[in-house]
C-alpha cells in the first residue's frame, strides 16, 4: 500500500517541478527587466546582476524554493511588488 503512494507522490514531484521552474523564470526576467530601468548605483546594479544570475542557474537547476528566497531579497533591494 505505501508503495503506489510513494510512487504516485515521486510522480507528482516530477510533474510539478517544471511548472515552478518556469514561474521562477519569469520572476527573474521580472527583476532583470525592472533593474534595466532604474536608476542604481555601479555596486547595486552589480550585486543585484550577480543575484538574478545565481538566482536563474538555482531556477534552471529546479531548485525553486532557494530561487525563490534569492528573488525575494533582489525584490525587496528594487522595491517591487
Amino acid at each position: 500500500m505505501l508503495r503506489p503512494m510513494v510512487i504516485a507522490g515521486l510522480a507528482l514531484c516530477f510533474l510539478v517541478s517544471p511548472a515552478a521552474a518556469e514561474g521562477c523564470e519569469e520572476d527573474v526576467l521580472k527583476v532583470k527587466q525592472a533593474l534595466e530601468k532604474m536608476d542604481l548605483s555601479e555596486d547595486e546594479r552589480a550585486q543585484i546582476t550577480d543575484m538574478n544570475e545565481q538566482a536563474d542557474e538555482l531556477c534552471k537547476a529546479g531548485n525553486s524554493e532557494e530561487a525563490g528566497d534569492v528573488l525575494a531579497e533582489e525584490k525587496a533591494m528594487l522595491k517591487l511588488d
